[in-house]
C-alpha cells in the first residue's frame, strides 16, 4: 500500500481534478491522495476525497539565502524539498507532478518490487554538478530519472541524508550554499538525485518501467477546454501519460 503525494502552484489549481480522475481510472494499490499547495486552493478546484496541506504545514526552511539566479526558483526548489522530507504519508509514495494526466492504466509495481517510470530521456549538467557535492556520487544509470512521477521509499531518504553526516537544516543550508555556487536556475533535481542514490547503494529494489509520454505547455493559463481537448485527442495515442506544463 502506498500514498499519492501531489505539489501544486496556483497555475496549475484547475488541472487538479483532472489529474484525480486520471488517478481513479489508471492506478491501482493507493491509499490516499495528498495534496500540498503554498497557498489555500479554492474550494471550485479541490477534489473531495483528497487530504489538503499548505507548503508551511510540511516544511519549515529559511530559503532567504538563495542568491543569483535562484532568488526566482525558490518555489521550485521548495516544492522539491516537500517531495523528499514530507510526513504526512506512508513510508512509501509516488509523487505525481500537478501537470500530469494518465492516459492508460500503469502497473506501479512489478513482481512485488516497485518501478522507476522513466519518460524522455535527458541530461541536465547542473544536476549532477550538485549530487557529486552533496553525496559524492557519480552519475549512476544511462537513463535519466527525471520525469513527472517518482516512486519515493522515505527510509532510503533518510539514509541518504545520514550518509551526508548532516542534520536536515544543516543540509539544507549546505544543499542552498551548493546551489548557489552552480548558479544555475535548475541545480537540483530530487528525482535525479533520488533514482541515483538508490541505483548505486540499492541497485536490486526497484524495477525500470518505461512509460510513453506527450509534453505540450503553453505560456498562458490552461482553460477547462483546452485540457479537455488535449486530453480526449490523446486518449487514443499509444502513450501512457501526458503533461500539461504551463510556462511562466
Amino acid at each position: 500500500m502506498y500514498d499519492i503525494l501531489i505539489t501544486v502552484a496556483e497555475k496549475d489549481f484547475n488541472k487538479l481534478r483532472y489529474l484525480h480522475k486520471s488517478i481513479v481510472e489508471n492506478l491501482q494499490g493507493y491509499k490516499n491522495i495528498y495534496i500540498v499547495s503554498p497557498i489555500d486552493i479554492p474550494n471550485a478546484f479541490k477534489v473531495s476525497d483528497c487530504i489538503y496541506y499548505l507548503d508551511k504545514d510540511i516544511i519549515d526552511v529559511d530559503l532567504s539565502a538563495f542568491k543569483g539566479v535562484n532568488v526566482n526558483r525558490k518555489g521550485w526548489y521548495k516544492q522539491q524539498f516537500i517531495k523528499l522530507f514530507q510526513n504526512i504519508t506512508t513510508d512509501q509514495y509516488l509523487v505525481v507532478d500537478s501537470d500530469v494526466c494518465f492516459n492508460r492504466p500503469i502497473n506501479i509495481y512489478k513482481n512485488d518490487k516497485p518501478c522507476f517510470l522513466f519518460g524522455k530521456n535527458q541530461y541536465h549538467p547542473a544536476y549532477f554538478q550538485f549530487i557529486k557535492r552533496m553525496f559524492d556520487l557519480d552519475k549512476q544509470h544511462p537513463y535519466s530519472f527525471i520525469n513527472e512521477v517518482m516512486f519515493f521509499d522515505r527510509k532510503i531518504i533518510k539514509q541518504m541524508i545520514n550518509s551526508t553526516k548532516l542534520s536536515i537544516d544543516s543540509w539544507y543550508k549546505r544543499a542552498i550554499f551548493i546551489l548557489n555556487e552552480i548558479n544555475d536556475a535548475s541545480g537540483f533535481s530530487e528525482f535525479e538525485t533520488y533514482g541515483n542514490y538508490v541505483t548505486k547503494y540499492y541497485p536490486k529494489m526497484y524495477n525500470y518501467l518505461y512509460l510513453k509520454t506527450n509534453s505540450k505547455a503553453k505560456k498562458m493559463v490552461w482553460t477547462d477546454k483546452d485540457i479537455e481537448q488535449y486530453i480526449a485527442n490523446c486518449k487514443s495515442l499509444d502513450l501512457d501519460f501526458i503533461t500539461l506544463h504551463t510556462w511562466l
